[in-house]
């Protein structure tokens, strides 16, 4: 149980880099791109970390496995994007 305070502890910070990564991008004030760019590669980071430490548990706890599976969902997005941005 104790792994998992570390674990619960990366998934609030993954879903705030998420979310302040989505309200920047939903603005689209414009004239942002290098901050935009850094938002994403942030948060493709996290969600990377995040999915990785959720795997470690998803044996044991199913919940895990879908954190796991939607942040590496979340850090694929994110790294398209990154490609396609201007």
């Amino acid at each position: 149980m104790k792994g998992l305070v570390g674990c619960v502890r990366l998934d609030l910070d993954c879903a705030e880099a998420c979310y302040a990564t989505a309200s920047v991008l939903s603005r689209a004030s414009g004239g942002l791109d290098r901050v935009t760019r850094d938002l994403l590669r942030v948060c493709s980071d996290v969600c990377a970390a995040c999915a990785d430490m959720c795997a470690g548990h998803a044996e044991e706890y199913a919940h895990c496995l879908v954190c796991a599976e939607a942040c590496r969902d979340c850090q694929h997005a994110c790294k398209d994007l990154l490609e396609v941005l201007p």
